[in-house]
C-alpha cells in the first residue's frame, strides 16, 4: 500500500514524488563544493494589504500567501558546483499544516546558462501552509539543503456585498433619498471564510470599484478606485453619482493572497433633480 501523504496527492503529484525519490542519488554526507545558491517560488508569496513580498526562507519571517493558479506555483532554485558538469535540483515539499507530511518531490536538471531548475507543484491543499527546500546534484553526488522557505496558499476568493441608504436597489419598489449629483453612500461588505476542510483563509485587502463599466476596475489595491475594508470586512463609500437615469456600481473583492472575485453589480435608479437650479444673477 502506498504511503499515506502518497495516497492523498492524485495523478501527476503521486508520480512526482515517486519519480524524485527514485532519481536521487544518495550520499553519505552532503558535498561541500556542490550548493544550491537562491531560492525562490512563483508566483511570489505575499501580503497584499501589508505591501509584503516574501519567500520567508528562514524561521522567523511570516510566510506570505500564494494565490489560485493554473497548475500550482512554481518552485524555482539556483544550483552551483566546483567542477564542470551536468546540475540538478531536487525540491521536497511538506505541508506544515498536516504535521509537516511530505506532499512532494521531484528532481529537475538545472539550466546550463543560468543554473536554474524549476518545479510545478500541483495539488496544494486551500488554507494550508507549505515549507519547502532544494539539494543541489550532480552524478551521484548531493549538497546539503537549503534553507526552508515557506509560504501558504489560499485558492478562494473573497466575496463581496452591497447596498446604500440613499439608492434602493433597482426593482425595489423602494423611493430613492437622492438625486443624480449627489453624494450617496454605498456600504460594501464581504468574507474570506476559512476552507470547510480546516486552515486559513489570507483575508480581504481591498475592495476594487467603477460605475456603469466594469472594465474600469484595473489597478491593484493602491490604486485609486480602491476602498480598504473596515472591522468586520465593511465600509462606506461616499461618491458623487454623475447620471441620472439607470446606473450600476460594480465592486470587486481582493484577498491578501491577490485573489480577485467575480464582479458584484448594484443596480439603482438615481432621478434628475428637479430642484430650480441657482444660474446666478443676469447682469
Amino acid at each position: 500500500m502506498k504511503p499515506a501523504h502518497l495516497r492523498r496527492l492524485g495523478g501527476a503529484a503521486a508520480v512526482a514524488v515517486a519519480a524524485g525519490l527514485l532519481a536521487a542519488p544518495t550520499a553519505g554526507a552532503a558535498e561541500t563544493g556542490l550548493r544550491v545558491t537562491g531560492t525562490t517560488a512563483s508566483p511570489r508569496p505575499g501580503n497584499v494589504s501589508e505591501g509584503v513580498v516574501t519567500d520567508a526562507c528562514d524561521a522567523t519571517t511570516a510566510p506570505g500567501w500564494i494565490g489560485r493558479t493554473t497548475d500550482g506555483p512554481t518552485l524555482r532554485a539556483t544550483v552551483a558546483s566546483d567542477t564542470a558538469g551536468t546540475l540538478s535540483a531536487r525540491f521536497s515539499v511538506r505541508d506544515l499544516t498536516a504535521d509537516g507530511a511530505a506532499v512532494f518531490s521531484a528532481v529537475r536538471e538545472a539550466s546550463a546558462w543560468s543554473k536554474e531548475a524549476t518545479t510545478l507543484v500541483p495539488g496544494l491543499v486551500d488554507g494550508h501552509g507549505y515549507a519547502w527546500n532544494a539539494r543541489a546534484l550532480q552524478g551521484h553526488k548531493i549538497s546539503a539543503a537549503s534553507p526552508d522557505c515557506h509560504f501558504k496558499v489560499d485558492l478562494t476568493s473573497a466575496q463581496p456585498t452591497v447596498s446604500s441608504p440613499d439608492f434602493p436597489p433597482l426593482g425595489s419598489g423602494q423611493t430613492p433619498g437622492k438625486y443624480a449629483g449627489e453624494t450617496a453612500a454605498f456600504v460594501i461588505s464581504g468574507t474570506d471564510p476559512a476552507p470547510a476542510g480546516g486552515g486559513e483563509a489570507s483575508g480581504l485587502a481591498c475592495y476594487r470599484y467603477a460605475f456603469n463599466d466594469s472594465l474600469l476596475m484595473s489597478g491593484g489595491c493602491d490604486s485609486g478606485a480602491s476602498v480598504k475594508p473596515g472591522p468586520g470586512g465593511t465600509v462606506t463609500l461616499n461618491v458623487k453619482v454623475r447620471d441620472w437615469g439607470t446606473n450600476v456600481l460594480y465592486v470587486k473583492a481582493v484577498d491578501n493572497a491577490g485573489n480577485s472575485s467575480f464582479h458584484t453589480g448594484y443596480h439603482f435608479y438615481a432621478p434628475s433633480d428637479p430642484r430650480p437650479k441657482d444660474l446666478g444673477v443676469l447682469r
